[in-house]
């Protein structure tokens, strides 16, 4: 049975795909937009008038279109990167998985210093600008103590009763009735750990701290230099880090792939706006709105904080005349099935 188009009631989804123009002004190919929650256009009419001023009512004697603009807009809630390069006029660049070795990074106690890559797959080490000093990172894996511990003179070991013994490099400081040769609110670095047991350096990688007594109620802290946040890429400086503010250092990492979008260093350029749609009121009939020429503005806004509903990226902007459609009144076109 044939639609009757006086009475034809709409309810509208569907997908939205763009296509950059070729020299002629028609479509390359189209690309979908990803799912878009709204699409409107809207039309303004701009009129010449006339009106006669002899009575004091001003009665209008004529109303001429002088000119008629059609927009678009549009809500979106895919921010992939060809939609921000798309409206944003700009450009991307895909920055491959890569492992960087001593990037500068200069150190700010109580402050964080951005890497240059996210999505960091793991980190090396941070140190000085020789690379003679190794800094303690804070994995966030442990307590920073106390840890209560022995000390056996005759192996110039200490060792935690349960647990493992923390890494090679760390910096501790000690507390109770300590062996001779070691002294409270002191750095020490870990050497030879194995285990639950590991010995004490006053250097990084230096040789091992001899003593001849065992000490007692002995307990250690662990201190960090740094925090890495993998995913961001940023370096925070705990106050009391033995870097000092502005040392030049040196970090070693390995980051993912991660993408870069370089807004507004293209130009605009107009597209082929094309909605392939369902008229939902009729049974999901087809129904097809080509806007030939779309010159889109910049989104309005991007929320990148937002309280409950997922972002969006309203893009609005007006269709320019396109010759290439003058057979279709050079602005749009829209097409239903009629039965």
């Amino acid at each position: 049975m044939a639609q009757d188009f006086n009475t034809l009631l709409y309810a509208g989804q569907g997908v939205v795909r763009a296509a950059d123009l070729d020299v002629n002004n028609l479509p390359l190919g189209f690309k979908d937009l990803g799912n878009v929650m709204q699409l409107a256009l809207g039309t303004a009419v701009e009129r010449r008038q006339k009106r006669e001023m002899r009575t004091g009512k001003q009665h209008l004697l004529k109303s001429q279109v002088r000119q008629i603009t059609q927009s678009i807009t549009m809500m979106l809630d895919s921010f992939a990167s060809d939609n921000l390069k798309r409206f944003y006029y700009g450009g991307v660049d895909t920055l491959n998985g890569a492992t960087i070795t001593n990037e500068i990074v200069t150190g700010r106690p109580g402050l964080g210093v951005q890497l240059s890559r996210i999505n960091l797959s793991s980190f090396t080490s941070l140190t000085n600008a020789g690379a003679t000093v190794t800094y303690t990172r804070d994995t966030g894996a442990v307590n920073p103590g106390p840890f209560a511990v022995t000390f056996d003179p005759d192996t110039d070991t200490f060792a935690l009763g349960a647990g493992s013994a923390p890494g090679n490099g760390t910096r501790v400081q000690l507390a109770g009735t300590l062996p001779s040769g070691f002294s409270t609110a002191t750095n020490y670095y870990v050497i030879g750990s194995s285990g639950a047991s590991f010995q004490l350096s006053a250097t990084q990688g230096g040789s091992a701290i001899l003593s001849t007594q065992a000490g007692s109620g002995i307990t250690y802290n662990l201190f960090f230099d740094y925090k890495v946040n993998l995913k961001s890429g940023m370096i925070d400086f705990p106050v009391g880090t033995l870097i000092t503010d502005g040392q030049s250092l040196r970090a070693n990492f390995v980051a993912g792939a991660s993408e870069l979008i370089k807004p507004f260093t293209d130009v605009s350029k107009p597209i082929y706006l094309l909605f392939e749609g369902l008229n939902t009121a009729q049974g999901d009939t087809p129904v097809i709105v080509e806007c030939f020429k779309f010159v889109p503005n910049p989104p309005s806004t991007w929320e990148f904080i937002n309280e409950s509903d997922y972002a969006g990226m309203e893009i609005t902007g007006e269709l320019e005349y396109s010759e290439a459609f003058e057979d279709f009144g050079g602005l749009f076109r829209e097409r239903q099935v009629a039965a």
